[in-house]
């Protein structure tokens, strides 16, 4: 999966950056937000592809 963003970097020229990442992203639960200058994104893993405790027992 390949994420893109896009915009205005210091508000001059338009930028797009892409941005492998080492897990699939839950789509629907993808959020940002725009704090004091600061663009915060949550990409929130897949279900499927969070990893899992097992218990042992002996």
């Amino acid at each position: 999966m390949w994420p893109v963003m896009s915009g205005w970097e210091a508000g001059l020229d338009p930028f797009r950056e892409l941005n492998r990442l080492p897990f699939e992203v839950d789509n629907d639960q993808i959020a940002a937000r725009y704090e004091q200058g600061v663009l915060k994104v949550s990409l929130p893993r897949h279900e499927a592809t969070k990893p899992r405790r097992i218990a042992v027992q002996s």
